[in-house]
């Protein structure tokens, strides 16, 4: 079933809040370290988003419950669900930077992959910008900023 303008600004407005109100405080210990990776990145590529993050139980109420994190552009907002893993969370971040990297920086080459995504033309997991996210977040965990993202290839569609 379709949804009206009516009913997906709803939702949106409804997540909105809700990724606000679950948000968690900037004195835990896991959001302190991944704050560190989040300016490093910002730092290192110029990007500009607030992140927020949020307890994976409390995830259900705004996503669905294979997600890790997600950007929203509308409010140029980075939603990373933690979990007590830190490693995988801070994948989840550089993950969700990129796309915020790509959109800031690779503008073309983003909404093309965004177009065949939307129009059917290849799956979520080979549409480039996922591919690229994933290749950035893998290579970044060694913590080197001064990777290309520009120039790194994408891994291969399956």
């Amino acid at each position: 079933m379709k949804k009206t303008l009516l009913q997906l600004t709803q939702l949106t407005v409804g997540q909105f809040y809700l990724a606000d109100k679950y948000s968690v405080d900037r004195t835990d210990k896991r959001v302190k370290e991944l704050r560190k990776t989040e300016l490093a990145f910002k730092r290192a590529y110029n990007v500009t988003a607030d992140v927020i993050f949020i307890e994976n139980k409390d995830k259900d109420l705004i996503a669905g419950k294979n997600t890790r994190g997600y950007h929203n552009k509308i409010k140029n907002q980075v939603v990373v669900f933690l979990t007590n893993d830190i490693e995988r969370n801070r994948e989840t971040l550089l993950h969700e930077l990129t796309h915020v990297y790509q959109m800031q920086h690779m503008t073309t080459k983003f909404n093309n992959s965004k177009k065949e995504l939307v129009s059917g033309v290849v799956s979520y997991r080979n549409a480039w910008h996922e591919r690229h996210a994933r290749r950035c977040a893998k290579l970044l965990m060694q913590g080197d900023f001064t990777l290309a993202l520009n120039r790194t290839a994408a891994y291969k569609a399956v």
